[in-house]
């Protein structure tokens, strides 16, 4: 059975240190930070945990447009050399306040699904190890570590529950940053271009900061969905970051503590349901296809 209809995401995962993931899960703790950080991040630990293309609205390779681009952004543009190729940021959108996390399909997991009773199922998976290739087998096992710095997943099953941790950030935010739907935009990563272009390249996603949903096709392992805050009110500088609390995520989530980069697997129990919606591209739900939700009724002690 097939529960990932018209590319709709019906799993969430975030992994980070288990302090970090804890607060995230017991209090809904969430910190928005900024490109430029990212950018930074791959030159001290790697690409992976950070990319210096962040934010990358086109890349010349055969042609220059330089000139073209400083007379159109001035002072926002940022020109930067890779190998044989010139690439362009605004610095505006490196100050943009971004949260990601994974966002899986049903065929990314190995499923095995029992059906239970009343059209509840009995879910056996199994989350490969591609998505942690970002983290170091010495995060994982380094005796110097205590358990607290060691990774842990946050794990939302279902759509519908997706959804809601969805609108409960964009509560938040409107709540504490007096933001509206305007300025929080949702929508899942594109991973539609190479740092190794022999081709020029421009985003498609032509009004800045919709560029941070444009990404290099080397990381299209981390299938991301992101939510920015497009407000020039609150540009943060690379140190600094936005944080919010949208209350303990229990009820929708699971936490499991990562002991190997291995291929992790999950237990859980699901009523699937067809639903007649589907999302648009804020994350909510519109009048429109069939497609079946695995809402997440979780077994915990199984986790």
């Amino acid at each position: 059975m097939s529960y990932e209809p018209m590319g709709i995401p019906v799993y969430a995962m975030k992994m980070d240190k288990k302090y970090v993931i804890n607060k995230l899960y017991k209090k809904g703790n969430i910190r928005f930070y900024t490109p430029e950080k990212w950018v930074c991040r791959e030159i001290e630990a790697g690409l992976g945990q950070g990319d210096r293309f962040e934010g990358t609205f086109a890349i010349d390779y055969d042609t220059n447009r330089e000139v073209y681009y400083r007379k159109k952004y001035g002072r926002d543009l940022v020109v930067n050399r890779y190998n044989d190729i010139k690439y362009y940021q605004l610095k505006s959108t490196l100050k943009t306040p971004t949260y990601c996390f994974y966002s899986l399909m049903d065929s990314h997991l190995n499923h095995k699904a029992e059906i239970l009773n009343n059209g509840i199922y009995e879910f056996d998976s199994q989350v490969t190890k591609d998505f942690f290739k970002d983290f170091s087998a010495a995060s994982v096992s380094s005796e110097l570590l205590s358990d607290d710095e060691r990774p842990a997943l946050l794990i939302i099953v279902g759509s519908r529950n997706i959804m809601e941790f969805v609108r409960r950030i964009k509560a938040a935010l409107k709540m504490e940053y007096k933001l509206n739907d305007n300025n929080i935009i949702v929508d899942q990563v594109k991973y539609d271009y190479s740092r190794n272009n022999t081709i020029d390249y421009y985003c498609d996603r032509k009004h800045p900061p919709l560029e941070l949903f444009c990404k290099n096709d080397f990381l299209s392992y981390q299938r991301e969905t992101r939510i920015i805050i497009n407000s020039h009110k609150h540009k943060l500088e690379r140190g600094e970051y936005l944080e919010i609390n949208v209350g303990s995520l229990e009820d929708i989530s699971v936490m499991k503590n990562i002991i190997s980069l291995e291929d992790q697997k999950l237990k859980f129990t699901a009523t699937v349901t067809t639903l007649q919606e589907k999302y648009d591209r804020d994350g909510y739900i519109q009048q429109g296809y069939d497609y079946f939700d695995i809402d997440g009724s979780l077994k915990k002690d199984k986790l």
